[in-house]
């Protein structure tokens, strides 16, 4: 084989015999040599999958601070933290390495906190805002970084059905270019554009929260 492969030498050849001829029999077949070869192989491609896989952490159990239905997780990158809101209203603010740093009640005038229902929420970071969604038709939008709780600032109300699900949309060269779809109920989908949240009422049925 060392002659003609011109590879390797024949101690090599001789460690490969020995390995394939587990029976000691002095001699090996072509199927036995490119079965050897096969499992070589493929546990080789095994051993390089398993050495791409991420080294997890041991888990990490976290307090639990909600007590119901835990409506949105998400990635708050100019807090650089994640923000997680249940169904009763209860907004939790973590760090990234899941420490909480505070929790917020939400309210709403429309609703009293025992009937408070939040559907959904999503961030407005180009205005430094969250919109919260609740079964009362309305969603209300608050600043984010509000040290008193939440300061909310506009509703917008009148709404045929509740909405379930959020999704926000806006141009990083251009912060008034932005698009807040709203999913509701009854299976509509509807989009509010420009949501450049000045300190006039900018769109129908949204008005200041005084």
């Amino acid at each position: 084989m060392s002659s003609v492969v011109r590879q390797g030498t024949k101690e090599e050849y001789g460690d490969l015999f020995d390995k394939i001829d587990l029976a000691r029999s002095g001699l090996i077949t072509w199927d036995k040599l490119t079965s050897f070869v096969l499992l070589e192989l493929y546990e080789r491609d095994e051993r390089t999958k398993l050495s791409v896989i991420p080294q997890w952490k041991d888990l990490r159990l976290i307090p639990p601070i909600h007590k119901d239905t835990v409506e949105n997780i998400m990635f708050l990158k100019s807090l650089n933290g994640y923000l997680t809101v249940s169904r009763s209203g209860l907004l939790g603010i973590w760090a990234e390495n899941f420490t909480l740093q505070r929790t917020l009640q939400i309210t709403t005038e429309a609703v009293k906190p025992k009937d408070l229902w939040v559907t959904s929420l999503v961030t407005l970071p180009n205005v430094n805002k969250v919109a919260v969604a609740f079964t009362s038709k309305e969603v209300y939008f608050a600043e984010l970084n509000s040290k008193q709780g939440f300061s909310y600032q506009y509703r917008l109300q009148g709404l045929e059905g509740t909405v379930i699900c959020m999704n926000y949309w806006y141009n990083p060269h251009d912060g008034n270019e932005a698009i807040l779809t709203l999913g509701d109920v009854c299976g509509q989908a509807s989009t509010v554009q420009n949501l450049a949240m000045t300190e006039d009422p900018i769109l129908p049925y949204l008005k200041p929260d005084h």
